[in-house]
């Protein structure tokens, strides 16, 4: 129960910073990109300023021993930079380009704008079940002995 409290009071915060912010609105998200033309740093300080405040949390929290609310960190195992990395995160921003959408983001306008977010997170989780469908049939297909997920030692990048 108190991780759930706890998880929920983060995505309260999170989504009312968003929304205070203006990263919530699609213009101002494409406006942050858009050096050439009707440029506004004033999200990307928000941004930077986030990056920062989480550094030093992570680097506070890992000196414990153990997390408050579990009984050990979860951190990713796999940390290289990657061919699958790069792509992935080349279609995620170019989801976010077109949309001015960031998942974050999408899932807070659905208060405000659900028409036009919606159109952002319908094609979002087709592509996260599209890819989970890849992967394992990938892994479970004709060589399912041979084949594995770029994640596991000798696998394929993609």
């Amino acid at each position: 129960m108190n991780r759930i409290f706890i998880a929920s009071l983060g995505g309260l915060i999170f989504g009312t910073g968003l929304a205070i912010s203006g990263g919530a609105n699609p213009i101002v998200d494409n406006n942050m990109f858009d050096v050439l033309g009707q440029w506004d740093p004033m999200l990307a300080l928000v941004v930077a300023s986030a990056i920062v405040v989480g550094m030093i949390s992570f680097q506070l929290i890992l000196r414990r021993k153990t997390p408050l609310l579990a009984a050990k960190f979860s951190l990713p195992a796999h940390t290289a930079v990657d061919k699958q990395l790069i792509i992935g995160a080349s279609i995620f921003g170019v989801g976010w380009g077109l949309s001015g959408y960031c998942i974050g983001p999408a899932l807070v306008s659905l208060t405000s704008a659900p028409g036009s977010s919606a159109l952002f997170i319908v094609p979002f989780i087709l592509g996260v079940l599209s890819y989970r469908l890849l992967m394992k049939s990938r892994v479970e297909g004709p060589a399912a002995g041979a084949t594995k997920l770029a994640s596991e030692p000798g696998g394929d990048s993609l």
